[in-house]
Formats: structure tokens, sequence, C-alpha cells
């Protein structure tokens, strides 16, 4: 089973010492706070510096990264104030949808995130869960019945569906 770990308390000082050599300001935005410790230990490390603000994105790598951008588009853009910054990436967040599909329970069983019971289910009737982050913590959305391949075209599907109202400047689509 594959682990990640965020910075130790100590490894964010660092880094956000190292950074304000060259930067007046920081705003550091974290995986979504109940996703991973990440969140709270930057807000320790950061209580030791003035110009550095940490914000929750409520979401696992993908939505935060797209917060980053729309951070990184805001101050080309023009805009300086970091209390200004922050409130809009607490509006813009709402915006991003984060989830998956799983194709095979097997990793959520073995990672302690699904019971025996359950993943056997899953695995006999060919269902494959679909996680959403909501309210910062990862939650089931949806069960899919079929084989993988067709499950992930009825999962893309219903994702980009009234996709009227999705901004296609920025879309990560990832398989791992």
């Amino acid at each position: 089973i594959a682990k990640s770990e965020p910075p130790t308390v100590e490894e964010y000082e660092k880094f956000f010492g190292d950074t304000l050599a060259t930067a007046e300001k920081i705003i550091h935005i974290s995986m979504a706070k109940d996703a991973s410790q990440g969140y709270a230990r930057a807000c320790k490390a950061a209580q030791g510096f003035g110009h550095v603000t940490v914000v929750n994105s409520g979401h696992l790598s993908n939505g935060m990264g797209i917060l980053v951008l729309h951070a990184v588009q805001l101050v080309l853009d023009g805009m300086t104030d970091v209390d200004e910054i922050v409130a809009d990436l607490k509006r813009y967040r709402k915006r991003i949808s984060t989830s998956f599909i799983v194709a095979h329970s097997d990793n959520l069983y073995r990672g302690g995130r699904m019971n025996k019971t359950v993943y056997q289910l899953t695995e006999l009737l060919n269902v494959h869960p679909v996680l959403v982050m909501k309210k910062n913590g990862i939650h089931a959305g949806d069960l899919l019945m079929s084989d993988v391949e067709k499950a992930y075209i009825r999962y893309i599907r219903k994702k980009l569906k009234g996709k009227k109202n999705i901004d296609t400047r920025r879309l990560f689509i990832v398989h791992a």
C-alpha cells in the first residue's frame, strides 16, 4: 500500500523561511484539512511568520491545483491584497468539483476505507464506487455497476453533463 505524508512542521518552517528570503508574502494553499495533516502542520509552521497565510483548499491534489492556478491568475491580473485574494479563493473553491471513480475496491479495503462485507459486495456485483470531496473530506458519491471501461465512460458523461456550466479553461482528468 502506498501512503503519502505531508511535510513536517519543521519542513514547512524551512520552506516558508527560504521563500520569504525572496518573497514579501506567502499564500500557501493546502490540501483539504480532513484529508491530510498538511493543513494543520502548515498552520502551525506559519504561526512563526508574520507574512504567511495558509488556505484550506477543501480539495485533493487536482482541485488544489486548480485553486493554485486561480490564485496565480488573480495576482497576474493585479490583485495584491492578501485578504482579497484569500476571500476570492474561498468563494472560488466552491465551484471546483473533485471526485474520482474507483476501478477496484481492493485498494479501499486494504487501506481501511471500506469494510470487508462492502468490499466483497462491490467485487461480486462489479460495482465501482465514486468518491467525492465534500466539506473537506472524502465521501461516497455514487455507485456504478458494469465493467470498468463502461463505468469510466458513464462517470465521465455524468461529470460533464450540463457542460455549459463547466469552466473548460481548467480541467484536470487524471488516470492513476
